[in-house]
């Protein structure tokens, strides 16, 4: 899950003035997401840097990207960098990371 998300699901439900640090915690969440340029949710090892795709031999600007490609090129793009490094990788989405052993 996006870190800010997560906290978000953590701390919305509690009934707590917006001036607390909970409150505070909230409302800095709520603007990083509104605020992040990403049209696309992603998880945390799979996040852009700097508006590329986190593979180091792409790079590619995912703005060049057709939106409903965007999640597909920055999964498969790092599931192919992995392979040929490991020749094996799948992403565990609940901790958010590559498995490139099929022992782990």
């Amino acid at each position: 899950m996006v870190p800010e998300r997560d906290r978000l699901a953590r701390t919305l439900p509690i009934a707590v003035p917006l001036r607390s640090p909970e409150g505070i915690s909230a409302l800095q969440d709520l603007i990083a997401l509104r605020t992040n340029d990403s049209r696309v949710a992603y998880q945390e090892a799979l996040r852009l840097i700097g508006g590329r795709c986190p593979v180091p031999t792409c790079g590619q600007e995912i703005e060049d990207t057709v939106v409903k490609e965007r999640w597909k090129h920055v999964y498969r793009c790092p599931k192919d960098y992995y392979e040929k490094q490991s020749g094996f990788a799948e992403f565990c989405f609940r901790y958010s990371r590559w498995i490139t052993s099929k022992t782990d």
